[in-house]
C-alpha cells in the first residue's frame, strides 16, 4: 500500500467519517433507514495479504430495518483508472461473503446481507471504463449471458465533485467533514486551505475526535511530505510533522506568510532580472537599428559628395567656370575655388 493511501485510508477507519460519506454523498432512500450508531469496523485480516495491498479498503457494518448490511469504502489513487475494478469488486465480495458463511455471520434463512462497495476515485484523469461487471463479458447469446454476474459498484471521483455540490446547506448544517476534506483535495489556494483547516477544526467534536484529528493530520503531513525533502536537499529548515489540525493550522499560516514572501521576491527578482535583460536587449536592438540607419544616412551622404566632387574635378579641368560647378554639383564656390587652387 503506498503511503498517500495509507495516510488516507486511517481517516476511514473512523466512524464518523463514514458516517459522513453515506449521508451526504449516497443519495439513496436507504439511507434513512440506517442505524449509524450501530457503525463497526470489521477486520479484513481474513483477505490475504496480496489482496490486502491492492484494495485498500476499509469494511464495515450496521443496521438497516434492524437487519446487518456491510459498506467496503475502497481506495483508489492510480493516474490511470482501473478498466477491471468492477472484477477487483466481484473478488473482494467474494471473499468477504465467504468469511461472513465461515464465521456464520448470516442474516435469518442463510441470506448473505447486503454489501454497497464505494470506490474512492482520487485521480486527475476522469473514469471513463463502466461500473456494471457485465460490460466486461462479451455477450454471445442471451442464454449465456444469463449465467453472466450483473452489479455495480458506486464510485465517487473526489475530484469531480462541484464546489456547489460540496457547499451545500445540508453538508455545512450538518458539518459534514468529507465534505471540507473533499474541498481540501481540490484546493490549491492558500488562504481556501486555512479557511478549510478552521473550519475542520471548529466542526470537530474536540476533544472525542482527537484520534481523526490525528489520523488528517497524517494526510497532511503525507501531502507536505514532498516538500519537506525539497526543502530539506535545498538546505533550508525542515518542515516539523504535524501531530493535529490545530498544528497544521499553526504551522501552515506562518509556513504561508514564508512561502508568499519567498513568492514575492522571487517574482520581484525575476522581474527585475527580465527588465534589465529586456533592456538590454532592447538596447542593443536600437543600437545596432540606430547604427545602421546612420551608417546608410552617412554611406548616402559620403557617396554623394564624393560623386559631386569628382563631378566638379571634371568641369574644372574642361574649363567651367566656379558658379556653373557650384551650380551643378551642389559644392560651394569658396569649396570649388579651393579645388581650382590646388591644380
Amino acid at each position: 500500500m503506498g503511503i498517500t493511501d495509507s495516510a488516507y485510508k486511517r481517516i476511514f477507519d473512523h466512524p464518523e467519517m463514514v458516517e459522513f460519506l453515506v449521508k451526504g454523498f449516497v443519495k439513496q432512500t436507504w439511507v434513512k433507514d440506517v442505524d449509524f450508531s450501530t457503525l463497526e469496523p470489521v477486520k479484513t485480516d481474513f483477505i490475504s495479504e496480496k489482496y490486502n495491498k491492492r484494495y485498500n479498503d476499509s469494511l464495515w457494518k450496521m443496521n438497516i430495518l434492524g437487519r446487518e448490511m456491510y459498506i467496503c469504502i475502497m481506495l483508489e489513487f492510480q493516474s490511470v483508472p482501473d478498466k477491471y475494478m468492477p472484477l477487483r469488486i466481484l473478488v473482494y465480495q467474494g471473499l468477504v461473503y465467504q468469511h461472513l458463511i465461515a464465521s456464520k455471520r448470516l442474516l435469518p434463512g442463510g441470506m448473505l446481507p447486503p454489501l454497497l462497495p464505494i470506490v474512492l476515485y482520487n485521480g486527475k484523469k476522469q473514469w471513463k471504463f463502466t461500473l456494471q461487471m457485465s460490460d466486461l463479458i462479451e455477450h454471445l447469446s442471451p442464454e449465456l449471458s444469463a449465467f453472466s454476474p450483473n452489479f455495480k459498484f458506486m464510485l465517487l471521483e473526489e475530484q469531480r465533485v462541484s464546489q456547489k455540490e460540496l457547499s451545500a446547506k445540508e453538508l455545512n448544517e450538518s458539518k459534514n467533514l468529507v465534505a471540507a476534506l473533499f474541498k481540501l483535495e481540490q484546493s490549491t489556494n492558500y488562504d481556501d486551505i486555512i479557511a478549510l483547516v478552521e473550519q475542520m477544526i471548529e466542526w470537530l467534536d474536540l476533544p472525542s475526535q482527537d484520534s481523526l484529528s490525528r489520523a488528517l493530520a497524517g494526510w497532511f503531513n503525507r501531502v507536505f511530505m514532498k516538500m519537506r525533502a525539497e526543502n530539506e536537499t535545498k538546505g533550508e529548515q525542515e518542515l516539523p510533522a504535524f501531530e493535529d489540525l490545530m498544528e497544521v493550522k499553526n504551522m501552515l499560516a506562518e509556513s504561508i506568510k514564508e512561502w508568499r514572501e519567498k513568492d514575492r521576491k522571487e517574482w520581484f527578482g525575476k522581474g527585475i532580472e527580465k527588465g534589465i535583460e529586456k533592456g538590454i536587449e532592447k538596447g542593443i536592438e536600437k543600437g545596432i537599428e540606430k547604427g545602421i540607419e546612420k551608417g546608410i544616412e552617412k554611406g548616402i551622404e559620403k557617396g554623394i559628395e564624393k560623386k559631386a566632387l569628382d563631378a566638379a574635378m571634371v568641369m574644372l579641368a574642361d574649363g567651367l567656370s566656379v558658379d556653373t560647378i557650384a551650380k551643378y554639383t551642389g559644392l560651394s564656390v569658396e569649396f570649388i575655388e579651393s579645388l581650382k587652387n590646388q591644380q
